[in-house]
């Protein structure tokens, strides 16, 4: 690479109208993944006696790309499972796509049974006031940052970003083809990053040098973790030098980016 610079450019969302001397990694934007998600979502039964289980269904459409949790828990697209609950209770079927909340909820009474009901231990809550997990849109956290911490409210599902720009379709083509990006979280490498790529798609003259520049963008899907403090650590490894059309040193050739690149940050989730 020369000179030993790294390019990376400038995110529009965050420098609207500053043409840094670096090439993107973490712009603002989202790969499409389809329209808005499609939830269908319903118990077998509406009502029953205390002691008896019933058996929630969902099946989304549209999620592709995105998480599905069932009142905080991450669940498949489709499934059941049997709920066996002590008194009335709703339950939350969530997907955790931008531009939500989208969910669907399922109320379940419970009606006393055969011979006496259990003493209660406190007042019963009506069912419009029982509890239930806040609903929260998710967080996409870039990992090309200068912060070392980034903090998000608990129960949100979180998004790790990158992202890639260049002057040619062909050049961020050339980009991917010699990417190798390992990641990991609290020191477990996560899998199949290399799928979570969008397609390659205009930008607008993001260097303002009169033609139109060419986006993509790696956007990993972690779901909700764990009340604490969690690490992410990884490299951005090139096969083969890249070039993203710019020219710096104006010595009439493009400038060519080596790697690797590393980068480490903590997410701090609260309470």
């Amino acid at each position: 690479m020369k000179g030993n610079r790294l390019f990376i450019r400038a995110s529009i969302l965050v420098m609207a109208a500053l043409v840094l001397p670096f090439a993107v990694l973490g712009c603002g934007l989202l790969p499409t993944f389809g329209g808005e998600p499609q939830i269908e979502f319903a118990a077998r039964e509406d009502e029953v006696e205390r002691g008896e289980c019933t058996v929630l269904e969902w099946h989304v459409r549209g999620a592709e790309g995105y998480l599905v949790f069932l009142d905080g828990e991450e669940v498949d697209v489709s499934g059941r499972e049997e709920v066996c609950p002590e008194e009335t209770t709703g339950y939350t079927l969530a997907v955790g796509a931008p531009g939500g909340p989208y969910e669907d909820r399922v109320t379940i009474q419970v009606v006393p049974g055969p011979g006496p009901a259990p003493a209660p231990t406190q007042t019963p809550v009506p069912p419009s006031a029982a509890p239930t997990t806040e609903s929260r849109e998710p967080v996409e956290i870039s990992l090309w940052t200068a912060a070392e911490e980034e903090r998000v409210a608990a129960n949100t599902p979180i998004f790790l970003r990158l992202g890639w720009i260049t002057d040619t379709p062909e050049q961020v083509a050339d980009f991917l083809r010699s990417l190798e990006l390992v990641v990991s979280l609290d020191g477990e490498v996560l899998r199949d990053t290399g799928n979570y790529w969008s397609e390659i798609e205009g930008y607008g003259d993001a260097d303002q040098d009169g033609d139109t520049d060419y986006l993509t963008q790696w956007l990993y899907p972690v779901g909700v973790l764990a009340p604490g403090t969690h690490r992410v650590e990884g490299e951005i490894r090139l096969q083969w030098p890249v070039a993203d059309g710019s020219d710096s040193d104006g010595d009439g050739l493009l400038d060519e980016f080596s790697g690797p690149w590393n980068f480490s940050l903590q997410i701090v989730v609260g309470e």
